[in-house]
């Protein structure tokens, strides 16, 4: 099965600042896939809590499958 994997950064505010997506990826049940990002955080950057959310989609956007709206936090002091 092939899928799209949606990575997004979300501020304090609810601001998307950030996101990374790797489409027409090839998946095997029951089979762990890694996929990186690296985002440096300006040092302007909002204080607070920012949210990390996840989705998987059909290739090309073309339909949801998955999607976890707080997949990790973390905080910027």
């Amino acid at each position: 099965m092939a899928a799209l994997v949606d990575l997004e950064v979300y501020s304090p505010s609810g601001q998307k600042v950030y996101q990374k997506f790797y489409d027409n990826r090839s998946f095997t049940g029951g089979v762990a896939r890694t996929f990186g990002s690296f985002w440096s955080i300006p040092a302007s950057a909002e204080k607070g809590t920012y949210t990390v959310k996840i989705g998987v989609f059909r290739p090309g956007w073309a339909g949801l499958l998955d999607w976890n709206d707080s997949a990790i936090q973390f905080t910027v002091k």
